[in-house]
């Protein structure tokens, strides 16, 4: 079906008119600036929406999904998804298998795009870093509205990223942890100081053969000259745990290609997980034996967690 026909279709559900009037009122009432969206359609028995626009000089491509049969009153959680370096919303969405997991596990997708193809994470990345632009800002700012939204539950709110995105995630956890409930991050480390650890629970999963930010820290084998100096990945999470006030040695557990090393021991359930994933590059794992895109949705709450047997 042309892109068109589907974009153009009018959306008679109940779920769109609930969001679309949602969406008005509270634009409306921020102050902030905020526009409504621009327009409302269905696909694949999800709702879509345009998130409000956010006044910055450079507008963000970002949409709100949802699944077409949520009822008056029903509140789901909700994942905001940062895309990487140089990635698109659209592109991250579709790594993952992300709309498909919308509709089979029934949460709100929310997926914003970082200025000038990506974020400003403290250490990395591009102009977004170069031009200091208000990331944790514009965040803080497009997750207080989603979370004022009738149709998601303001108290399940997750935070991912993709490599520069997941930098992101990790460092809007430490400034502003009063806003999501978990933070999941793949190929992305925290380059910017976090005395206090992250906020809400941790997962940081990472290919252990990642050719552009290496698991083992350094410079990017694939950007060198342009590279920021990355952390050790074991060591970084292992220091977030630490800052996070956890105690105690964490649990190691290996099923497949995933090995676990998870510090349970923190204050206000503040568990810190690191995910190994063994022989992966730098890409979204979304196969049978390794799918991020489910170990992201079992950390939110979203999905039972599969068992994994301790070694």
């Amino acid at each position: 079906m042309p892109t068109h026909a589907w974009a153009n279709r009018v959306c008679s559900s109940v779920l769109c008119v609930l969001l679309l009037m949602t969406v008005l009122s509270a634009c409306t009432a921020s102050g902030g600036g905020g526009s409504p969206p621009t327009t409302i359609w269905i696909v694949d028995d999800i709702s879509v929406s345009t998130c409000p626009l956010s006044g910055e000089e450079v507008e963000r491509d970002c949409t709100v999904r949802a699944p077409t049969d949520q009822a008056p009153g029903e509140r789901l959680p909700v994942i905001v998804l940062l895309h990487g370096f140089g990635g698109t919303p659209g592109g991250e969405r579709a790594s993952g298998g992300w709309d498909d997991a919308v509709v089979a596990n029934r949460f709100v997708l929310v997926t914003p795009g970082g200025q000038h193809d990506g974020w400003n994470a403290g250490g990395c990345c591009g102009l977004a870093q170069s031009l200091g632009i208000d990331d944790v800002g514009y965040l803080a700012w497009l997750i207080s509205w989603v979370r004022g939204l009738p149709i998601v539950d303001p108290g399940r709110v997750g935070l991912v990223g993709f490599s520069n995105g997941g930098m992101m995630a990790d460092l809007f956890a430490c400034l502003r942890p009063d806003l999501i409930a978990t933070v999941a991050s793949l190929a992305g480390p925290l380059m910017a100081g976090c005395p206090g650890g992250p906020g809400v629970p941790l997962l940081q999963m990472h290919g252990t053969a990642d050719e552009v930010v290496p698991f083992h820290g350094g410079l990017s084998p694939t950007f060198p000259l342009i590279s920021p100096e990355f952390p050790d990945i074991p060591t970084m999470t292992a220091q977030m745990a630490a800052d996070a006030g956890c105690a105690g040695d964490p649990v190691v557990a290996t099923t497949g290609d995933i090995t676990s090393t998870r510090w349970d021991a923190c204050p206000a359930g503040r568990a810190v997980e690191l995910a190994e994933l063994t022989g992966w590059f730098h890409v979204w794992p979304h196969t049978v034996d390794v799918d991020a895109t489910q170990l992201v949705l079992q950390h939110a709450g979203i999905v039972a967690p599969t068992p994994t047997p301790e070694t």
